[in-house]
């Protein structure tokens, strides 16, 4: 079935990517890596050349690395294979399974991939955790046929690449090549040996099929016997939901029929498991915060985002629901309310430079922040899950944005689209407990549409992937 695209911009890459891979056979895995520097500033697009430029020579000098290698690894047989990443949105949703692997099952029968730069904090998170990590390994325990005649093939390989890039893309190609580069030094490199560790593996579990190793692992399982399974680990878009896995493990109905009806997946492809990272969550916020007490939750706090830094929303518009918020002052004051500006991993404090008096920026822990707050604002940030968890009501500002990720239905958050409409609800839930309290509980039932399975996530998918 066709699927169907809202922002043109990614269709366009979409369908510019299937004619090249006519040509580049592995060019799909670049996709996302390609639509996410459209969207930067052009002084961002000229420091992230310059990122690629020194990620393209240290992955050079790597594969001559692995050439004097003493290692001489063999592939297992292995039921799981999972990969991991320092994403915190993707460890918090697959270190769960590890756990329940490494607890039920021998590490012969499962796998864990960890890129080598991200081994060491990766491993730190999983030893923090009590999980087993004597079945992780990392590129340089691949073992690599002919590899002294393979890293002479890099440069060949991938001047040809390019110039198929170029071709495509005459006037802004040049941006891209460095990171054609190391896609293709990988691919050249890896792509034998990462086809031979999943060909030994039923199933391949991941956070994305988008990104750099992610791609090259579930590009190669497309035409293995694995069952790939992407296991969801944020809000679905159009531009981050999987194009190379056979399968996906979702949150809940909501997402379940936004992959079938929206983005035209067969429905046996998409299973409802819940989500391990939430059930985690829950556990540890009750233990945390058992009982809130109204006097502690004084904040009303917005959970920023990087728009700042990606033009997703369209021109101004997260400016705009910034001033929102920051004018909120007057009725903040009269229910002696504070707003606390809650950042994203990917944001800096020179995005927000000023502050209106009796507004702060957060310095503590999600839970933290969650245990003093009374009322949550975004745009359409996953946060929304957690909050309701918490039994905070939730307030998503839409302002009309381009791309927006409406989550009202059930209740589950209450969408708001003008400065007028937002001043008013938060005067109607701050002067009226009853009000308030039926926004809560409304947001907790909806909370069954979008999570499902909850505290059992884990158990759930291993059965259906067994």
């Amino acid at each position: 079935m066709q699927r169907v695209y809202q922002d043109k911009e990614w269709e366009q890459t979409v369908q510019q990517f299937e004619l090249l891979e006519k040509t580049i056979p592995w060019i799909s895995r670049f996709r996302l890596t390609y639509y996410s520097d459209l969207k930067r500033t052009f002084t961002g697009r000229i420091r992230i050349h310059i990122g690629y430029c020194l990620q393209a020579v240290l992955f050079y000098f790597k594969c001559w690395s692995v050439v004097f290698s003493t290692k001489k690894n063999k592939i297992g047989n292995y039921k799981y294979l999972l990969l991991l990443d320092t994403n915190t949105a993707y460890l918090n949703c697959l270190l769960p399974i590890c756990k329940q692997l490494s607890e039920q099952l021998p590490s012969t029968d499962y796998c864990i991939f960890v890129p080598s730069d991200k081994k060491a904090a990766v491993l730190a998170k999983m030893n923090a955790q009590s999980i087993s990590t004597n079945s992780v390994i990392d590129e340089f325990d691949l073992p690599i046929d002919s590899a002294f005649r393979k890293v002479f093939l890099l440069k060949i390989n991938a001047f040809i690449f390019s110039i198929k890039w170029l071709k495509k893309f005459p006037l802004k190609g040049w941006h891209y090549l460095p990171a054609i580069y190391r896609f293709s030094f990988q691919q050249t490199f890896y792509q034998d040996a990462v086809k031979n560790l999943v060909n030994s593996s039923s199933y391949l579990f991941g956070a994305s099929d988008q990104w750099f190793w992610d791609s090259l692992f579930f590009h190669v399982a497309i035409d293995a016997p694995t069952n790939s399974v992407i296991i969801q680990h944020g809000l679905i878009g159009e531009f981050c939901y999987p194009m190379l896995s056979k399968n996906y493990a979702v949150w809940g109905e909501k997402d379940a029929k936004l992959m079938i009806q929206q983005y035209k997946v067969d429905a046996e492809k998409v299973s409802i498991i819940g989500s391990p990272y939430f059930d985690s969550f829950k556990k540890q916020f009750n233990l945390d915060y058992p009982a809130l007490q109204s006097e502690t939750q004084v904040n009303i706090t917005f959970f920023a985002q990087p728009y700042y830094k990606y033009n997703y929303l369209g021109e101004n518009k997260y400016d705009e629901i910034i001033r929102w918020f920051y004018e909120l002052a007057p009725v903040l004051s009269k229910y002696h309310k504070k707003g606390l500006l809650k950042f994203h991993p990917l944001d800096a404090v020179s995005d927000y430079p000023k502050l209106p008096v009796n507004y702060e920026r957060s310095q503590g822990s999600l839970v933290q922040v969650l245990s003093t707050t009374c009322l949550a604002l975004t745009v359409d940030s996953a946060v929304s899950y957690e909050c309701v968890m918490a039994g905070i009501p939730v307030i998503q500002l839409s302002n009309e944005c381009e791309r927006f990720i409406d989550l009202s239905e059930h209740y589950f958050t209450h969408k708001i689209e003008s400065k007028q409409a937002l001043q008013a609800l938060l005067e109607e839930l701050l002067s009226n407990p009853e009000r308030y309290q039926l926004e809560k509980k409304r947001s907790q039932i909806g909370s069954s549409y979008f999570l499902a399975h909850q505290n059992k996530s884990v158990s759930v998918l291993l059965e259906k992937f067994k």
